[in-house]
């Protein structure tokens, strides 16, 4: 990923009227489902985009065992080819949450009215 991807984030955002964390949020879920979906690790992660440079990085929470005491360490995993895969997944997920976003703050807009 890089910036073309925030800024087509922040299209959303003036587009839609969406938050941008709404839609950052939407894509951090998005790709931690594909991770999942093909890396098949399930527990601790964490998705991290730089919202300036767009880069995406994925950590996991590993349990170590330093001076007879169990730390929990987080390691960034990232694999190389992350972006083509997470593609391919990311993007139905990414329209459902913005679809979920769009009917709240419709819901809201009208909740008041009867």
């Amino acid at each position: 990923m890089d910036r073309d991807v925030i800024e087509a984030l922040k299209q959303l955002e003036r587009e839609r009227g969406l938050e941008f964390k709404t839609v950052l949020e939407a894509l951090k879920a998005a790709l931690l489902s594909a991770y999942r979906r093909y890396y098949h690790e399930e527990v601790g992660l964490r998705i991290d985009i730089d919202e300036e440079t767009g880069r995406v990085r994925v950590f996991s929470q590993k349990e170590e065992e330093v001076d007879g005491k169990k730390v929990v360490k987080e390691v960034e995993i990232t694999p190389e080819d992350f972006g083509r895969i997470a593609a391919q997944t990311a993007k139905q997920v990414i329209l459902q949450k913005i679809r979920e976003a769009e009917r709240e703050k419709l819901y809201h807009e009208y909740a008041g009215k009867e």
